[in-house]
C-alpha cells in the first residue's frame, strides 16, 4: 500500500507563510498607492487645464462684447460676463491713433477682472474691423 499524496506533506509545508502574505499585501500596497498618485495628478491636471480654459473663454467673451460695442459707436463701456461668470466683468477703452492719415485707426484696450484673474488685452480696429491683437 502506497501512501497518499496527502500523508507525503508534512503539516509545516501546507499554505502560504506569514512572510509570503506579508511581501504580497506589501507588493498590492505599492500597487495601490502609484494607481491612487496618478490619479490624484491626473485630477490635478485637469482641474489646471479646465481653468485655463475658463479663463480664455472669459477673455475672448469679454473681447467680442468689447468689439460689438465698439462697433455700435461707444468708445468705453464696462459690462459683466453674464450669469455663468457673475463675478468676473470687463472695461474697455478706445484710443484714436492717427486721424490725419489713418482716421478711424483705433487702440482698444479690454481689461477682464475677477477673483484669481486681471488680463488686460490690447487690439487695433480700422473702421470696425480687427487688424491687430
Amino acid at each position: 500500500m502506497t501512501p497518499s499524496p496527502a500523508r507525503l506533506r508534512s503539516n509545516n509545508e501546507s499554505g502560504f507563510t506569514l512572510l509570503e502574505i506579508s511581501i504580497a499585501l506589501a507588493i498590492l500596497g505599492m500597487g495601490v498607492f502609484v494607481l491612487l498618485q496618478s490619479q490624484y495628478m491626473s485630477l490635478d491636471l485637469f482641474s489646471i487645464v479646465n481653468d485655463q480654459v475658463n479663463e480664455e473663454f472669459m477673455v475672448d467673451q469679454a473681447l467680442a462684447l468689447a468689439e460689438l460695442d465698439i462697433l455700435s459707436g461707444n468708445d468705453k463701456g464696462e459690462g459683466d460676463l453674464g450669469e455663468l461668470y457673475p463675478d468676473y466683468a470687463y472695461t474697455y477703452e478706445t484710443e484714436f491713433i492717427d486721424d490725419i492719415e489713418l482716421p478711424g485707426l483705433m487702440e482698444v484696450s479690454v481689461l477682464v477682472t475677477g477673483p484669481g484673474l486681471e488680463e488686460e488685452i490690447s487690439f487695433r480696429v480700422y473702421d470696425g474691423v480687427l487688424i491687430e491683437q
